[in-house]
């Protein structure tokens, strides 16, 4: 058979790709955590080993031996986390005190890179892994996703970061409004983008849960504040559906709700 030159280089390099996506599919990245994590940072974590496993690695744990690392995550608060605070000293490394501040830092631990990922409290840590992530998603084609990680070391400029929502229309808003992979959605974007505060408002020039109580709460003090239309079964889910929405928002990224929402969900 005849190998024409043209197919012979088109070969080569079909061989050549795959060889190397087979080579990165093998690679090991270490995560080294040594304690529970709140959870808007094992969220975070959780995130960052998908996107690695996304891009071809294999993701293995601080226990987990068995094959050896190409680099090292190492991932934790500062002040709680026993290698992140042996890494800070070793290498004269701070996290600046004020509170959701972060530091990504690369280090030098023998022959295997490392970077670490510290913050101050769970919001500066969330912070600190999400954005490895979201530069691990996007490294270009054909870049080490790894060497996409720039080093940083943060505070926030502003100590309130917030967003409101406002609902108008029962019959337009009840969709996304009772649907947690929405809110799932919402408050993982939120946190990614470093928002910390939410504002859920009832009432702007509509009667739509206006007051909030009959919606949502029996008031045997007054039988007749009643929204009609709405029966106890109603109320309920109204209830409980902004319960889950504080819930989420608590789970993603530490948003606060407003006082007087809070205080209803309970």
């Amino acid at each position: 058979m005849i190998v024409k030159p043209w197919f012979a280089i088109a070969l080569a390099l079909v061989f050549a790709v795959t060889g190397s996506l087979s080579a990165t599919a093998s690679e090991c990245v270490r995560i080294v955590i040594d304690h529970e994590l709140p959870p808007p940072a094992q969220r975070a974590v959780d995130r960052l080993s998908d996107t690695l496993g996304r891009k071809g690695f294999a993701v293995a744990t601080s226990s987990d031996t068995a094959q050896e690392p190409r680099a090292k995550l190492v991932i934790g608060i500062a002040g709680e986390s026993e290698p992140v605070d042996g890494c800070l000293s070793e290498h004269e490394l701070t996290v600046p005190e004020q509170p959701e501040s972060l530091l990504i830092a690369r280090v030098t631990d023998g022959d295997v890179e490392t970077i670490l990922l510290a913050g101050r409290d769970a919001r500066g840590l969330a912070y600190a892994v999400l954005d490895a992530a979201e530069a691990i998603r996007t490294a270009p084609p054909g870049r080490d996703p790894l060497a996409a990680l720039s080093e940083a070391r943060e505070s926030p400029y502003l100590r309130v970061r917030s967003v409101t929502t406002q609902l108008f229309n029962e019959d337009v808003e009840r969709p996304w409004y009772e649907s947690e992979e929405y809110w799932h959605w919402f408050f993982s974007m939120l946190a990614t983008n470093r928002f910390n505060n939410y504002s859920l408002t009832f009432g702007h020039n509509t009667n739509y849960m206006v007051p909030p109580y009959p919606w949502m709460l029996a008031v045997p003090e007054y039988p007749d504040v009643r929204v009609k239309g709405v029966d106890d079964a109603a109320r309920h889910r109204n209830l409980r559906t902004l319960q889950r929405i504080s819930e989420i928002a608590q789970g993603h990224g530490g948003c606060h709700l407003s006082p007087a929402a809070l205080r209803l969900s309970r």
